[in-house]
């Protein structure tokens, strides 16, 4: 953080420098390999698009990727690059306008400043108008009929692939299917903490920390649901895949009051029970 500190205060015109994710954020855990999420405040934000050379002036780089959103001149600006320095450490770095400042103490926090920031440098004086982080996690929002019939729509087409791909041994392309199964999966571990824990569900993205949010028995379950790289142990998994996923659809419908679409399960299921002869 010191050579970061250092970096941004030689550049021209910088507003602030503010430090979120887990490390601003006094409850969450916290190890040496956890990343740094920084956003960097600055008059022109497109300086640091073109290129990440200038990294390097930070410390030397193993591997960076970059994305932007929003046009040039635009105060939703934001120009992200992602850096492993030297010896590992990992940097979320956003380059912002420093308009942007006022814009967020104006409307007040977004879900990522609510869950805590801390202000490392802020020669505009911008940031200390920002309103106090609450510390409450983001509130995830119940499925609707239509969003858990999308989630299963997408799962059973998946899974509709997979016993053909087994038995021509295309492992490969069982994995990657298997793949958007494991995301609709997913969709359901959360919804179904939420239904368990009410509003104040601390679900994370990408299944972080899912041992501490997920149910018990959810969690024992996915111990079954990934195999090896053979046909048997993959055909094993898939079929605890699809027992956990039909239970859990089931048990978030009920837990919200929706619809279950039970026919799709009906009309795919019983042709995954064993492989096709082809």
């Amino acid at each position: 953080m010191r050579k970061v500190l250092d970096w941004a205060r030689r550049q021209d015109g910088l507003g602030a420098v503010l430090l979120t994710g887990s490390r601003a954020r006094a409850r969450e855990p916290v190890d040496a390999a956890s990343d740094y999420d920084v956003e960097v405040f600055v008059e022109e934000p497109e300086r640091y698009a073109s290129s990440s050379a200038w990294l390097e002036e930070i410390s030397p780089v193993w591997v960076s990727i970059s994305s932007s959103e929003g046009g040039e001149g635009d105060v939703g600006r934001r120009v992200t690059h992602q850096p492993f320095f030297e010896g590992g450490t990992k940097v979320d770095l956003q380059i912002r306008p420093t308009e942007a400042l006022a814009d967020i103490a104006e409307e007040g926090l977004d879900d990522l400043y609510e869950r805590g920031y801390v202000v490392l440098a802020d020669p505009s004086g911008l940031a200390s108008r920002l309103p106090a982080p609450s510390r409450r996690s983001p509130r995830l929002r119940p499925p609707t009929d239509a969003e858990l019939l999308d989630v299963c729509s997408e799962f059973w087409f998946e899974a509709a692939h997979i016993p053909p791909y087994l038995a021509r041994g295309e492992l490969w392309i069982v994995k990657f299917r298997d793949g958007t199964m494991k995301r609709m999966l997913l969709r359901l571990i959360e919804w179904d903490a939420l239904a368990r824990h009410g509003p104040e569900a601390d679900v994370w993205h990408i299944g972080i920390h899912m041992r501490e949010w997920a149910a018990p028995d959810v969690w024992d379950e996915l111990h079954r649901c990934y195999g090896r790289f053979d046909a048997e142990d993959a055909f094993a998994a898939f079929q605890a895949t699809l027992s956990l996923f039909s239970r859990l659809s089931r048990r978030v419908a009920a837990g919200f009051g929706l619809d279950h679409p039970t026919r799709i399960e009906e009309a795919v299921r019983p042709h995954m029970a064993a492989l096709p002869d082809l």
